[in-house]
């Protein structure tokens, strides 16, 4: 496949999209793909900021009203059907769709994988495009937010493989069918959509099933054990298929045991306790670099690690793989996460990729 090639949408030869609410970090890097694929992208929004503004500018984005051209309308799920740009649309008998349903649509033909679950998901997301960055790797990416440095939040890459932030708070995650699915955890969240816990496991469970390579769950979490099925998902966490235990802690760092499928035995790690550990095992297989080139997000977690006073990037070891060979995933980093001050079950995910990615 050629990802260059602007691909159909919903069966239409569409050119020119307008996005109701393009300031968001839903909807604004979604524009940016699109631009890059090759449509004509216009968008407003009741509150755009200079930076964001900017952004867009840089994209290729206009911000303004909907245009007279417009051939499709996508908008954020905050957006109420009321919204005057809505209403013109429907009026015009163009096709109105949510962000979520687009970014299907525009990602049907790529192979997806899908950062998805409760808490961290931007993070992980993000780590992984860092880590795919620095190893070369072709893949394009759809983040749900913002890079802290120059670093655009979405690309539509060389290759076939697209990484992406998967949001299951309106019910758009039954539209994907990803290639490599990772649940960073699960708990009860968008009560507004999942009137039960059941329902929200039931969407992710149908996820899981719809996936059409490996699973990714973490080991200490319930719900995404019952949502993987009868599927053999792999799992992460201190216990599982990639474990990961701290050991030897001191004033500057603790060092951390791996097993299972990681073939390497131990990383030094300079943060402290459990949970850091946890994250840390996050983004370690065959190699580990240093993270001092990720340079984090812009979303909720940095604010609440800077209210704790915790630096986003605390570690400096590098493992390197030695294996020779011409594969482009041969120096496939792996990062250390120390920050830890988002998700409660998070860990390995980011670093199992190598094999994954080969293995397609």
């Amino acid at each position: 496949m050629n990802p260059v090639s602007r691909p159909r949408l919903f069966a239409r030869d569409v050119r020119r999209i307008h996005c109701v609410g393009i300031a968001g970090m839903g909807v604004a890097p979604l524009a940016l793909y699109l631009v890059q694929a090759g449509f004509g992208v216009t968008g407003e929004d009741a509150a755009v900021t200079e930076e964001a503004r900017q952004l867009l500018a840089r994209g290729g984005v206009k911000v303004g009203p909907l245009p007279a051209d417009a051939e499709l309308v996508v908008h954020s799920s905050a957006v109420a059907p009321t919204h005057p740009a809505c209403v013109a649309a429907a009026a015009r008998g163009l096709p109105l769709v949510r962000r979520g349903e687009l970014l299907a649509e525009v990602l049907r033909d790529r192979r997806v994988v899908a950062v998805c679950g409760a808490h961290g998901k931007t993070t992980t997301t993000a780590m992984l495009i860092t880590a795919l960055r620095r190893a070369q790797f072709p893949a394009g990416w759809i983040l749900g937010g913002r890079f802290a440095d120059d670093t655009p939040p979405a690309s539509l890459g060389a290759g076939d493989w697209v990484v992406a932030e998967i949001d299951e708070s309106d019910g758009t995650i039954g539209r994907f069918a990803p290639a490599l699915t990772v649940v960073v955890n699960l708990d009860w969240d968008h009560p507004d959509h999942y009137r039960q816990p059941a329902e929200l496991e039931a969407a992710f469970a149908a996820l899981v099933a719809r996936t059409r390579g490996p699973v990714l769950v973490s080991a200490g979490c319930a719900m995404s054990a019952r949502a993987a099925g009868a599927v053999r998902p792999l799992r992460f966490g201190p216990t599982g298929d990639f474990p990961g235990v701290a050991e030897g802690e001191t004033a500057g760092g603790l060092t951390l045991r791996l097993g299972g499928q990681f073939t390497i035995a131990a990383a030094a790690v300079r943060a402290q306790g459990a949970f850091n550990a946890a994250n840390a095992t996050n983004d370690m297989a065959e190699t580990a670099i240093d993270i001092h080139n990720f340079s984090g997000n812009t979303g909720r977690q940095r604010a609440h690690q800077e209210s704790r006073g915790i630096a986003h990037v605390l570690n400096r070891d590098i493992a390197t793989n030695r294996r020779s060979g011409g594969n482009s995933t041969q120096n496939f980093p792996k990062v250390f996460d120390a920050a830890g001050c988002q998700c409660f079950d998070r860990a390995c995910t980011d670093a199992i990729y190598t094999d994954l990615f080969r293995a397609q």
